[in-house]
């Protein structure tokens, strides 16, 4: 939702014309995007590490939407000149900054937390980072004025392509662990039958009364037998 709302940005400046009338929706236009970015980058955070909170960059996304949306009042960011020309504010950089920071953050995540696994699949988030780098690097110093979708929209576009992949290969797996679990447990109530559980007790039951001493051995003995098993389900 939040790539769709990146792209009608991107697009929907050139349907509106540019007059006065319309600085409000452009003021709007130019804060979603700037709003959007670091948003889709905390996005990608949360899917590579599910169980962060990730609160302090929550926080950061949204003072940073705060402050470009202030652009109706407080042209400290940017702000729609009379003539319907966009001007920068000193702290014209700050969603650059804040992106930067979630890349960074997206990189040591994705390298701390995957890269032991199989198949090196943390590479496909890395990748993604590249591919938005490249795309900020080209839109500074080859995108046009007349350029509809931003370099760096299509780079998240393809950044969402390939966080789909690597979701998908992240289901493969959990579903082969669920497989190779469950088949463990089959393994071990084929080793387990309910008749020897049966004819276990019962002997324990009878040796409580005829033999105490053997029924506690006898006891140990099975405990450690099913101790075993439930082991060789961890393993």
């Amino acid at each position: 939702m939040f790539t769709f709302l990146l792209v009608v940005q991107n697009v929907l400046p050139d349907r509106i014309p540019y007059v006065e009338a319309n600085k409000a929706i452009h003021t709007t236009l130019s804060a979603l995007g700037y709003s959007l970015r670091p948003a889709i980058l905390l996005l990608y955070i949360m899917l590579v590490s599910p169980e962060r909170q990730c609160l302090p960059e929550k926080l950061l996304v949204a003072a940073n939407a705060l402050l470009y949306f202030s652009a109706y009042f407080w042209p400290v960011t940017f702000w729609w000149s009379d003539d319907m020309h966009w001007r920068s504010g000193p702290l014209r950089n700050a969603c650059l900054f804040v992106s930067l920071f979630l890349m960074a953050e997206l990189i040591w995540i994705s390298v701390r937390k995957f890269r032991d696994e199989p198949g090196r699949e943390f590479l496909l988030p890395l990748f993604s980072v590249i591919v938005i780098i490249a795309a900020v690097l080209l839109d500074y110093n080859a995108g046009g004025k007349n350029q509809t979708v931003s370099f760096l929209t299509i780079s998240i576009v393809i950044g969402d392509l390939f966080f789909c992949m690597w979701l998908h290969l992240q289901f493969v797996r959990e579903h082969e662990k669920d497989l190779q679990a469950e088949q463990r447990i089959r393994i071990m109530m084929s080793q387990i039958q309910p008749h020897f559980l049966f004819n276990t007790l019962t002997t324990i039951r009878a040796l409580c009364r005829s033999d105490p001493q053997k029924a506690e051995q006898v006891t140990t003995l099975f405990s450690n037998y099913l101790r075993q098993n439930l082991d060789s389900l961890e393993t």
